[in-house]
């Protein structure tokens, strides 16, 4: 079960590349995925920033990839098969990288809400200016950031059902409360013929 206080502490480090390579990990956990990576524009073609549990030949590969799917990326698409997902890792309209999952259980709507803490991550790490705008974040104030955000993608994912989200979280429904009010984030209420019909697990 994932508890938002260890992932949240999880993501703080003070060194840009090491956070990184955090978030990736908390992100191949969460969604299941076997291995993954980060690969960020280099200067005369695209470079891996981090990886884990990567066959060294799929990484040799990924520059390729990038380079064949760059225009979708950068159109903020997806795009995969055979249990391998590229998802753009994007600043406003600029694409600054892409995460690479593999595994044939991966979900990739939980590889999705991990995007923009990666992608801020990213930035930091490979943008000295980025990096001195969110020194605060790697100095920890970041954590209730990524508190929020996680909750945040998790409620959307699960339709605004608090029972659902506490329950993945790790947390009880009146902390998910007590922070939709402290952040001041109205609950959403979803029609129920618009719910889509929940999953067997």
């Amino acid at each position: 079960m994932l508890v938002v206080n260890e992932v949240a502490s999880a993501l703080v480090s003070t060194d840009p590349v090491d956070q990184v390579s955090r978030v990736l990990s908390r992100l191949l956990e969460h969604a299941k995925a076997t291995g993954g990576a980060v690969v960020v524009p280099g200067h005369e073609s695209p470079r891996v920033l981090v990886a884990r549990n990567v066959a060294l030949q799929n990484l040799e590969g990924l520059p390729t990839l990038w380079q064949r799917h760059e225009k979708s990326l950068r159109a903020g698409r997806s795009t995969g098969r055979d249990g391998q997902r590229v998802l753009p890792l994007l600043d406003g309209s600029d694409l600054i990288g892409a995460v690479y999952v593999e595994g044939e259980e991966t979900n990739p709507e939980k590889v999705k809400a991990f995007q923009p803490i990666l992608s801020r991550a990213v930035l930091a790490a490979t943008d000295p200016e980025a990096l001195r705008a969110f020194g605060a974040d790697l100095l920890g104030v970041g954590v209730e950031r990524s508190k929020r955000e996680i909750t945040l993608a998790s409620l959307r994912q699960h339709e605004w059902n608090i029972s659902r989200v506490a329950r993945e979280l790790g947390l009880t429904r009146r902390t998910i409360y007590l922070r939709l009010t402290r952040w001041g984030v109205a609950r959403e209420r979803v029609p129920k013929a618009a719910r889509r019909p929940v999953e067997a697990s």
